[in-house]
């Protein structure tokens, strides 16, 4: 963060001498690697993600254990927190109500 911040009688040569910043270059670290999709209804309002947010998925970043991932399955996509241990691999929702996704090897 650039530019000076003064209490009291704003100069307006302050104006000038704050950088401004572009969203991709804060919000993407790989500019050739993400989407981006609009949600549609509840998608998982448990972690903030209601209607009408964008999600921004950066492919070129490896799926953590306990990280939220957009993944196809069966050519749909789905937004669910992965698991990883050892060779169980699957996609558990925030809401109980939905099922799981799990894997087998292959």
């Amino acid at each position: 963060m650039q530019g000076k911040l003064t209490a009291g009688t704003p100069s307006p040569v302050d104006d000038f001498l704050t950088k401004r910043h572009d969203r991709n270059e804060l919000l993407i670290k790989h500019p050739r690697a993400p989407f981006f999709w609009q949600t549609s209804g509840q998608l998982m309002p448990e972690v903030g993600m209601d209607d009408g947010v964008i999600l921004v998925a950066d492919r070129a970043l490896k799926p953590r254990r306990c990280c939220i991932v957009v993944a196809q399955v069966d050519n749909d996509l789905t937004v669910k927190t992965l698991h990883k241990r050892a060779h169980c691999v699957k996609l558990v929702p925030p809401n109980p109500t939905f099922p799981e996704i799990s894997f087998r090897e292959g």
